[in-house]
């Protein structure tokens, strides 16, 4: 295991590609104030269902910079909760 993996495993809270529970996901979008559809359609394709990020932003139209700065508010958000 590398060190990345190792940190986000250690890491309560830490949303990982296609590792996240549908509800979960629901509740962390409804907390978050995220309020764009393409936004969450992407988000919940790379969270959900272990889509390739930059293939989730091409599909539902969304740049990959603002779709990472969304998925650093929903880490920090989810991390949050947990702890």
């Amino acid at each position: 295991m590398d060190r990345q993996s190792y940190l986000y495993y250690r890491t309560p809270g830490a949303l990982r590609c296609g590792e996240v529970h549908p509800e979960q996901f629901r509740l962390l979008i409804a907390l978050s104030g995220v309020h764009s559809t393409r936004v969450i359609m992407a988000l919940e394709d790379y969270l959900v269902h272990g889509v390739v990020r930059k293939r989730a932003c091409e599909k539902h139209g969304v740049s990959t910079s603002y779709m990472s700065v969304v998925l650093g508010k929903l880490q920090q958000l989810s991390r949050g909760v947990a702890t």
